[in-house]
Formats: structure tokens, C-alpha cells, sequence
């Protein structure tokens, strides 16, 4: 009797310890194969978490098939995705609960992590500050401060970007100009390189008679390419303003004169940023707006910045600023240049 039920046992155990167990591996276009996890696929790389090597960093254009077996959050997919392997250059998955396949470029894929760290909230989060001084002591007394704060947090889909910018001037015996420009925008990743971003902005520029400014902006960008070592983005939407002003003498005498200033503008703005060779990192940035009541009523802000390693955080910076306003305010100039030579901490 007993020998009549353990024949069968034996038999199903020599069945199911010959069916393979599939192993989330990855395959190389030398051949290797490599057993393990996934940890992320961020810009260029591939990190993976090998069984008999640890934690390794593989560039995507090595990489000729892979095999996740758990759910990932693939950047600009909103719910967990699938993975099905490669079909020549591109990665095959399925998001939620539609089976419909997607193919995208590995190279192209922004960002890919497990869903459980998706889930527990995995993020990044990265800051600078800079700050030029000069002085002048002699036949001209003249100090100038300029201190430059950024701070991005990201998380999943969502960027925040903070910034600040306060400047001094004073010359010989007359009272400091000051200006300063508070800004908050936050970027929602609704595809994988698409977002719709809304910022928040407030200051005052005394050198313009700017005693406040008011800013609310919306519209659309894309992310052209995100890597450690270069990034590109355009932005476009509606940005609406009000600035109110601080009068002068001949404001004061003038009946059509006007304290305050409501408008609404269309802008277009860019991001760049590129690693050089010596360890150089280049930056350039800049944003025009064109106002939707009056054609002649545009702006031209452009900044271009190189900055080099000085230790493990501290780099130097040199950086030259362009602002053109065809319209300004009283008697001021529409050109303002600027170039500054300072000292900066990273994290």
C-alpha cells in the first residue's frame, strides 16, 4: 500500500526539480548573463544587483536582453508595469491592467525602479549655493553681494525646483539696492518625457523701482534628455504678473502715471547643462515672454555659467547674465549685463 502512493511522489518530485526556475537575469552583448535583480535604470545606465558580484553599473548600449519578473514604475506611467524583454533595442512591457504591449528605445527610457521602492517612496535630492562679492575702495566706494540658491527634489513623477537670487549694490555713501527673486515650480512627468509644470514666484528689483512682484505661471515642457552628465528641457505656457511700483519724483507729477501693473504673457524658456572635459560643467538657461495686450511688451532673460571643481563640493563659478526689456519701467535702461566671478557649495 505504501509503496503504491510513494512511486507517484517520487516521480512529481523528479518532475519539478527538472522544470527550470526562472531567475531575473540580464544579458550582454558579449554573451555574459548575469542572475540577480533589478536596483534602477537611471539616464545611460543600468544598475543591477548581481547574485556572485553585487551591485553593478552597466551602460545601456551593452545590454541585449533583460528579465524582470517583479513590478517597476517606469517614469511617466502612472500604475506598475511589466516587463516582457527586449525586442532588439527596445523594452517590451505592459502597464496596469491593460495587456496592450509597449516598445521604447532603452536608450530613451528616463528612469525605472522597482515598484515596491515606487511604492516606499524612493526620491533624490540635490542643491547648490554660489556667492560673488566685490569691493571697491579708494577713489569709489562701491560693494556688490550676489548669492544664488537652488535646491531640486524629486520623486517618482513629481519634480520640485526651488530657487533664490538676492543681489546688493551700493556705491560711496548712498543706501544698498536691493533685489531678490523667490521662485517655486513643481513638474508632474504625465508621460515619459512630458510635464506640465506651475510656478510660483515673488521678489523686488529696487534698481527698477520694483517694490513687488507677483508671478503665476502654467503650461507644458519636455524633458529632450536627463543624464548624469548633460540635460536639455523646453518649457512653454501662460505666465501672468503684477508688479507694483515704487514711485519717483516725476511719477509723482505725472496724472497718467500707474503704481501697479497687471499682465499676462506667453513664454518660452530652455535648460541646459553639459559635463566638460577637466571636470567643467557647462550651464545655460534662459526664458523669453511676449505679453498677450501689447506686441511691443516683451522680455529676454539669459544666463551662461561655467564652473569648476575646487574640492569634493566646492566649485568656483563664473557666470555672465543678459536682461533686455523693450518696455521698461520709467527711465530705465531696456539692456542690464552682469558678469560674476564666485564660490559655490553643492550637495
Amino acid at each position: 500500500m505504501k509503496s503504491t502512493y510513494l512511486l507517484p511522489l517520487l516521480s512529481l518530485l523528479a518532475l519539478l526539480s527538472s522544470v527550470p526556475v526562472l531567475a531575473d537575469e540580464i544579458r550582454l552583448v558579449n554573451g555574459d548573463r548575469l542572475q540577480g535583480s533589478l536596483v534602477k535604470i537611471e539616464g545611460e545606465q543600468v544598475t543591477w544587483n548581481s547574485d556572485s558580484f553585487g551591485d553593478l553599473t552597466i551602460a545601456k548600449s551593452k545590454v541585449e536582453q533583460v528579465q524582470i519578473s517583479a513590478p517597476v514604475k517606469i517614469k511617466g506611467q502612472a500604475k506598475a508595469c511589466s516587463v516582457q524583454g527586449m525586442d532588439g533595442p527596445l523594452l517590451v512591457y505592459h502597464c496596469g491592467d491593460s495587456s496592450e504591449q509597449i516598445k521604447t528605445e532603452l536608450a530613451v527610457v528616463d528612469r525605472v525602479i522597482p515598484y515596491v521602492r515606487h511604492t516606499e517612496g524612493s526620491y533624490t535630492y540635490s542643491g547648490k549655493t554660489s556667492v560673488a562679492i566685490s569691493m571697491k575702495r579708494g577713489n569709489e566706494v562701491k560693494d556688490d553681494v550676489d548669492v544664488d540658491t537652488g535646491v531640486e527634489f524629486r520623486k517618482s513623477d513629481w519634480r520640485h525646483i526651488m530657487s533664490v537670487n538676492y543681489e546688493s549694490r551700493s556705491s560711496d555713501d548712498e543706501p544698498s539696492d536691493e533685489l531678490y527673486d523667490l521662485k517655486y515650480r513643481l513638474d508632474w512627468f504625465f508621460s515619459e518625457r512630458w510635464f506640465w509644470f506651475n510656478e510660483l514666484g515673488f521678489g523686488m528689483d529696487e534698481p527698477k523701482n520694483i517694490d513687488e512682484r507677483f508671478v503665476y505661471g502654467t503650461g507644458i515642457g519636455v524633458q529632450w534628455w536627463e543624464y548624469a552628465h548633460s540635460a536639455f528641457s523646453v518649457a512653454s505656457g501662460l505666465e501672468f504678473l503684477k508688479e507694483n511700483f515704487d514711485p519717483t519724483d516725476e511719477n509723482l507729477l505725472d496724472p497718467n502715471w500707474e503704481a501697479t501693473r497687471e499682465s499676462g504673457f506667453w513664454t518660452l524658456s530652455y535648460n541646459f547643462r553639459r559635463k566638460l572635459p577637466y571636470s567643467l560643467h557647462l550651464i545655460s538657461k534662459g526664458q523669453s515672454r511676449w505679453s498677450l495686450e501689447d506686441s511691443q511688451d516683451w522680455e529676454l532673460d539669459l544666463e551662461l555659467g561655467l564652473s569648476m571643481p575646487l574640492g569634493k563640493r566646492l566649485f568656483s563659478e563664473y557666470k555672465f547674465e543678459y536682461d533686455y526689456d523693450n518696455q521698461p519701467n520709467g527711465d530705465n535702461r531696456k539692456e542690464d549685463k552682469k558678469l560674476t566671478v564666485g564660490i559655490g557649495y553643492k550637495w
